[in-house]
């Protein structure tokens, strides 16, 4: 989920709602195919799903529209129109992961092999994505705490510095003998690459 700047002298109300889909996003599936199988993709598929229907849920209970949904190298992100209060910025991003462990615990202890993969792949989208990166919803849940304790300009040096903290942390689990959290350090750094 990501918030966006309202366009000069309009709300973003009546603007029609967008799916944008990416190159990138191609390649993403792709590789999670060739790396992870066909089971592990419709998994992955299905969690980001419910994820980002969690946000939109929030965001709708909140009287606002989803402006996009954006499919690139990041997943699924739901863009949204910004939030009227730090207080509510907390409630939509708290809503994903909130959304994503729901149908973990439904799926919990199921006998059939797929459901149960479904529901290890939920609970494992949902804590990563609790990870303090700005990018990630747990980067945002920070960034609105601390906008609420220390204001704005403290709060971007912390979410930086978190970035860092976070790309380094994956390099070193990758070069400790997992090779899949190198992916995910370069991930991170793309995207705190492109927030410049």
């Amino acid at each position: 989920m990501s918030n966006e700047m309202s366009k000069p002298g309009g709300s973003g109300r009546g603007e029609p709602f967008r799916l944008e889909l990416t190159g990138e996003f191609l390649l993403l599936l792709t590789l999670t195919w060739f790396l992870w199988g066909g089971e592990t993709l419709a998994a992955l598929a299905l969690a980001a799903a419910v994820h980002e229907l969690g946000h939109a849920a929030v965001l709708l209970g909140q009287g606002q529209l989803p402006r996009a949904l954006r499919m690139d190298l990041a997943g699924l992100c739901l863009r949204c129109p910004p939030a009227a209060t730090e207080g509510r910025e907390l409630l939509r991003t708290l809503a994903g992961p909130a959304a994503g462990l729901l149908l973990a615990l439904a799926l919990r202890g199921r006998a059939e092999p797929l459901l149960r993969l479904w529901g290890e792949t939920s609970l494992a989208l949902s804590g990563m994505n609790l990870l303090p990166a700005s990018c990630l919803d747990g980067g945002r849940l920070l960034r609105s705490l601390a906008i609420l304790a220390l204001g704005p300009v403290p709060a971007e040096r912390i979410s930086s510095a978190l970035d860092w903290v976070s790309i380094l942390l994956f390099l070193l689990l990758g070069l400790k003998g997992r090779p899949d959290w190198l992916l995910w350090s370069a991930w991170l750094l793309v995207h705190r690459v492109r927030k410049r």
